[in-house]
């Protein structure tokens, strides 16, 4: 009798079993595949999403103020009501987010270039980026990029200039130092038996009218103006810090003297705050910040030592500029994004000069740097590349060949107040920010001591006796 066995034998069970988890396994890699796929897609879509939120917000960062397009790295925060730049990047979950402000230059015909070229001081590439981890070993990027451009000044061409106006103030005190805000110039002067604070109408800017002055008794070296208070700089004893009510600016008031250890040579108000430099004050500092959220009456929140006179001052953001006496830094840069601890974060040692850093003008990541008198063909206005200010880089310079007490700056010019005689306002064009010139030249009749650029309207403040005021327009 033969038996036959029914069934499989175990190679084929095992054939069967290895065919089985083929198949199975198969279809788990497709599904998992699929899935991954799926998965990258949307991270890929958020991604680019992020970049392009991105973009936008700086395009309103940018139509706010074109000059906070700072080359470098930066994150964003929405903050009272309006979007800025804080930190050097964002995260959301596994995604991170930098904005990227970088130079751009352009040739000869303006086309933009990604090497050699003529730096162009107003177009930003803005590129947002994102970065993150599909898996451990696997790192992704999307990112979007684009070109800002700063247009609005050009509705004024400054490569000429003419006096169209002008204020002889009573008294015998050389005007000092000027503000413009809300069709009103304030003005401040040297001593003077009439008054060293004055407030003019702009209302007719061809024509400015004396609406008051008040005594200070004081050489008042600066003056800035904040809502309804004006805060002077003086050179007085004991009351180096002076506050001024002007909500009337038919009559103003004085509100409160603060005492400092040293004359106060410049002012800036910036947020809540006012920010003053002085001449050195050995242990007590030249630069102090005071809080204004009470704006009748400061309180100082900190000070920083120099170690030198400090001349000139402006606060942009989060970061003070300072124009210095000291020898190897005629230009310093502080942090004070925490006003309670300013921190160094650079400075820069203009080559061969020996004169004094003297006035200073802050816009896009571009310092304008002034000085007192330079001899043998040094100059004395400096164009530098500030967005790194562990990494100053000067960009041009041009030789006044007088002390500079002022400079405000434009799209493609700038603006200078200075003593050279019968040329105190020089316009030099900075479309090759490399090799600034100077394109026109004005006898504003004596020594130009400062400048205030309210439109197409320049306000220079003089030691002109007969006309310590000047309006000039483009010509």
């Amino acid at each position: 009798m033969i038996f036959r066995m029914k069934g499989f034998t175990i190679v084929e069970v095992l054939l069967a079993m290895g065919l089985f988890m083929l198949v199975v396994g198969g279809g788990v890699g497709a599904v998992v595949q699929a899935f991954s796929v799926n998965r990258l897609g949307e991270e890929e879509s958020y991604a680019s999403f992020l970049a392009s939120e991105g973009l936008e917000v700086v395009r309103a960062i940018a139509t706010r103020d074109y000059l906070n397009l700072i080359n470098g790295s930066h994150g964003l925060v929405f903050e009272d009501g309006v979007w800025e730049f804080s930190g050097s990047s964002n995260s959301f979950a596994k995604f991170a987010r930098e904005i990227i402000v970088s130079n751009v230059y352009r040739d000869a015909d303006r086309n933009i270039v990604t090497s050699g070229g003529i730096l162009d001081l107003f177009t930003r590439r803005v590129e947002s980026r994102v970065t993150w981890y599909f898996s451990p070993q696997r790192s992704n990027t999307a990112s979007a990029t684009t070109y800002f451009t700063y247009w609005t000044a050009s509705i004024c061409v400054w490569d000429s200039a003419v006096l169209v106006g002008g204020v002889d103030l009573p008294g015998t005190g050389d005007a000092l130092d000027i503000d413009v805000a809300d069709d009103k110039a304030y003005v401040v002067t040297a001593k003077n038996s009439e008054g060293e604070f004055f407030v003019l109408s702009l209302s007719d800017p061809l024509a400015p009218l004396i609406l008051s002055n008040l005594e200070i008794s004081e050489h008042v070296n600066a003056v800035a103006v904040a809502g309804n208070y004006a805060y002077l700089a003086t050179a007085g004893k004991d009351e180096e810090l002076i506050v001024i009510n002007i909500s009337n600016p038919s009559s103003p008031t004085e509100v409160i003297r603060i005492n400092m250890p040293a004359q106060a040579n410049d002012v800036f108000v910036a947020d809540d705050y006012v920010y003053l430099v002085t001449q050195s004050a050995t242990g007590n500092g030249e630069l102090y910040v005071y809080s204004i959220s009470a704006p009748a009456d400061p309180s100082l929140v900190s000070s920083f030592e120099v170690g030198s006179h400090v001349n000139g001052l402006y606060v942009d953001s989060e970061r003070a500029y300072l124009a210095s006496s000291k020898v190897d830094e005629e230009l310093l840069v502080v942090d004070v994004s925490d006003p309670n601890n300013p921190v160094e974060l650079g400075g820069f040692d203009i080559p061969l000069a020996g004169a004094n850093g003297q006035s200073i003008f802050f816009g896009g990541g571009v310092v304008h740097l002034t000085t007192r008198a330079n001899d043998g063909g040094i100059p004395e206005y400096y164009l530098l590349d500030a967005s790194d200010p562990t990494n100053i880089n000067l960009i041009g310079s041009y030789d006044v060949s007088g002390k500079t007490n002022g400079v405000e700056a434009g799209v493609g010019f700038s603006l200078l107040a200075n003593e050279k005689d019968d040329e105190e306002l020089m316009i030099i064009d900075t479309s090759n920010p490399s090799d600034p010139q100077k394109v026109f030249s004005l006898d504003l009749g004596g020594d130009a001591t400062g400048v205030a650029l309210e439109e197409c309207y320049a306000y220079f403040s003089s030691a002109d006796d007969d006309q310590e005021v000047k309006v000039v327009t483009p010509e």
